[in-house]
């Protein structure tokens, strides 16, 4: 890739969206997402490291059990292939495939704050609630990971300059990457809704470990 190109497809890893147990959600600032992140795995209270809840939870701090910062993130191999071409005119083009194409479902350990004050009682329902909502980051993952190798193999752009042939491998990943992030958005939403609405919030919450279980099971 061009340095211009690369840094435009670096920035899709930014396509982020925290997720919290209890409350809303909000954006989280590139500053925030420092550490080590942690790929897919059961989550510990170990794992939230932030000293103080994020700042667009203030106004609800009483109501906030914890605060969950997540983002899927372009893998660092990913990239493009670049063939020149010259035709018989003697005019020259650029033909761009994508060479590798990868994503990785993270949880920020930074940018993820606990509760001191929740009580002792709601530890195992919190932590499962953003338990869920890191299941529903790594499922949306492994579904973007099953189209790129898609894109991989079928993906093709032709223009007269690399530039402009990449742009268009780019523009391609961000649509499929921003219809991903927004049907995953959906989900987050929904679950919320479900596990703190509901006339029995528990038992929804306990139908949606079940039900992304279920498809961590069945998802490659």
């Amino acid at each position: 890739m061009t340095g211009q190109r690369r840094a435009t497809t670096q920035a899709i890893a930014w396509l982020c969206l925290i997720l919290c147990g209890g409350c809303g959600a909000g954006i989280p600032k590139k500053d925030d997402a420092t550490g080590p992140p942690i790929a897919y795995r059961m989550l510990t209270l170990a794992d939230f490291g932030a000293r103080r809840i994020p700042p667009q939870f203030k106004a609800h701090a009483e109501n906030v059990g914890a605060a969950l910062c997540g983002q899927i993130a372009i893998t660092r191999d990913s990239g493009f292939s670049a063939q020149r071409l010259t035709h018989a005119d003697g005019s020259t083009s650029y033909r761009v495939g994508i060479r590798h194409l990868g994503f990785r479902g993270e949880m920020q350990p930074a940018c993820s704050w606990w509760s001191p004050q929740l009580p002792t009682r709601l530890v195992h329902r919190v932590l499962q609630h953003e338990q869920i909502h890191f299941a529903l980051i790594e499922l949306t993952t492994r579904q973007l990971n099953a189209q790129a190798r898609d894109l991989t193999e079928g993906f093709e752009a032709i223009a007269k300059s690399r530039e402009l042939a990449e742009a268009a491998a780019t523009d391609t990943i961000e649509a499929i990457t921003a219809l991903a992030l927004e049907q995953l958005q959906e989900r987050h939403t929904q679950f919320d809704v479900e596990s703190r609405h509901h006339i029995m919030p528990e038992h929804q919450q306990h139908l949606w470990w079940l039900r992304v279980q279920d498809e961590l099971a069945r998802t490659p």
